[in-house]
């Protein structure tokens, strides 16, 4: 990854065997008997993967299984790699996960004592130690340790609130017992977003940056309420058309202050936003993009939430919408990007069956060559809609002298220009009624991957396409997209915009 070279250096990457699992659940059990008869030095079993690509295929699988509401019996493949169902992951009840309480990072991150986990007895360590705001990815957070951890090749990697922690394998204990010190250690800067902890080998990556995780307020600075009432429409057949947006408010997905705007460029974004309709209830809602190093993720998502003694957790809405319109991802080229030949026409390609990061089925996909669209461009389709981007798309392809045009029933529009490729998905909504919480990705590692039949594919640029199918390329960039979410309990309303603009 960018600018990590040493990472290379710092681990020796060896194959590890995963073992396998013939079952998937995430309903946390009932909890009895907090603390009694925990084992002494009981070590946290932890999954292990050989690469990243590996590790990726895993969360595909996963994804899948959470996406149609199934049971995994078996891997998609026979290559394809399952986590251990001896590790206790996020979603083990508090109650399984104080017998490891010896652990340092289990109780420091616990830190609540046994009455209020007996209160908690419905709770898992996802909730519990709120790994539900920095982990939103159900898929990646099924793979992680009580502990927050996994290791891929002989690094292991360790996510919380101040980012992602990485170091090889045989200092695991070492920073276990260390671990509430380096949580208030700042490091000392190194590379992109990438900080030295310790000289013994530990190092953090600013996944997220410092705001509160859990904004409290909906009157927050960063609200843009001069953009209340974004021209882009509710999509038909949406609850979201039950809604009146006016009364609501828009916030910008980016930092809109110039401190927010500074620290933000360090270290990233992770805000969620909340709406009140009543003392006890609130509509919560995330549009992130992180970045673990191993795994990267960009998505939406919305929940009903009740308020307990200790805080605040999932409750069931009557009805649940999440709205995106015009989520625009940008990946650059790596270093061995096919030579480009800025005279060739542009090419238009549609492409049936094709995997949409943001929806189950897989959906028509266009493919076009030879075309990017700026920042400014970008910001425009977010402020006005699906419509404004096919007139975008068909005024540049008229510009460059090609005779096709933009087809209007595609999923997604993959942008292999001369300087990025653009990933846009126009618009989609969700609608569940009875659910806490619902939620959608539209990038993963492998959501870049378009397959087309390069047979169909214009000559001029067939090596060019030819080429494709060799690249790997980074995580993208969220550059631009519209969220809005609502969740409704009898007839009130709770909702918010979110816009990520330049």
């Amino acid at each position: 990854m960018k600018n990590l070279k040493f990472i290379l250096i710092l681990s020796a990457f060896t194959v590890l065997a995963v073992s396998c699992t013939d079952d998937i659940t995430y309903d946390a059990k009932s909890v009895t008997n907090i603390n009694e008869g925990a084992s002494k030095n009981l070590k946290v079993p932890i999954n292990r993967f050989s690469s990243s690509g590996e590790l990726n295929a895993c969360i595909r699988d996963l994804s899948t299984v959470i996406s149609q509401g199934r049971r995994r019996t078996q891997p998609i493949t026979p290559t394809t790699p399952t986590p251990n169902d001896t590790v206790p992951d996020l979603f083990t009840p508090v109650g399984d996960a104080s017998t490891y309480t010896d652990d340092n990072i289990v109780s420091y991150e616990m830190q609540i004592s046994k009455e209020k986990l007996i209160e908690k007895e419905d709770f898992t360590v996802y909730e519990t130690c709120g790994y539900d705001s920095i982990v939103p990815d159900t898929a990646f957070a099924k793979l992680l340790n009580i502990k927050g951890e996994i290791q891929v090749a002989d690094t292991v990697y360790k996510v919380s609130p101040r980012g992602t922690y990485f170091f090889v394998a045989s200092l695991e204990q070492y920073f276990t017992d260390h671990y509430p010190e380096f949580e208030k250690k700042d490091g000392i800067l190194i590379a992109e977003k990438t900080y030295k902890i310790d000289d013994k080998g530990i190092y953090r990556y600013s996944s997220f940056d410092k705001e509160n995780l859990d904004a409290e307020s909906s009157t927050l600075p960063d609200s843009i309420n001069e953009l209340l009432s974004p021209p882009v429409p509710p999509i038909n057949g949406s609850y979201a058309n039950e809604i009146n947006w006016d009364s609501f408010p828009t916030y910008n997905a980016d930092a809109k202050t110039i401190a927010g705007k500074v620290w933000q460029s360090l270290f990233g974004r992770n805000k969620s936003y909340t709406y009140k309709i009543s003392k006890k209830r609130r509509v919560r809602s995330k549009f992130y993009f992180y970045n673990y190093l191993i795994h990267a993720s960009i998505g939406a998502e919305v929940e009903m939430q009740k308020k307990n003694k200790i805080g605040w957790s999932g409750t069931r809405a009557d009805k649940l919408t999440l709205n995106w319109h015009n989520i625009v991802l940008e990946y650059n080229y790596p270093n061995n990007k096919p030579d480009f030949n800025v005279n060739s026409i542009p090419y238009v390609i549609s492409t049936d069956k094709t995997v949409v990061p943001s929806i189950s089925d897989n959906a028509i996909t266009t493919s076009i060559f030879g075309v990017n669209i700026t920042q400014n461009e970008i910001d425009n389709i977010v402020a006005k809609g699906t419509k404004e981007l096919y007139k975008l798309l068909n005024t540049k392809l008229g510009q460059k002298r090609s005779n096709q045009k933009v087809p209007e029933n595609s999923r997604a529009y993959v942008l292999y220009g001369p300087k990025k490729i653009q990933y846009i998905i126009p618009d989609g909504y969700i609608d569940a009624a009875n659910k806490k919480i619902i939620k959608r990705k539209f990038s993963d590692t492998w959501g870049f991957y378009i397959t087309f039949n390069l047979s169909n594919i214009n000559n001029s640029w067939k090596s060019f396409a030819q080429s494709l199918f060799k690249m790997r390329v980074d995580a993208p960039e969220l550059k631009g997209g519209v969220i809005r979410a609502g969740g409704c309990l009898g007839d009130t309303w709770g909702a918010m915009t979110t816009v990520k603009k330049n």
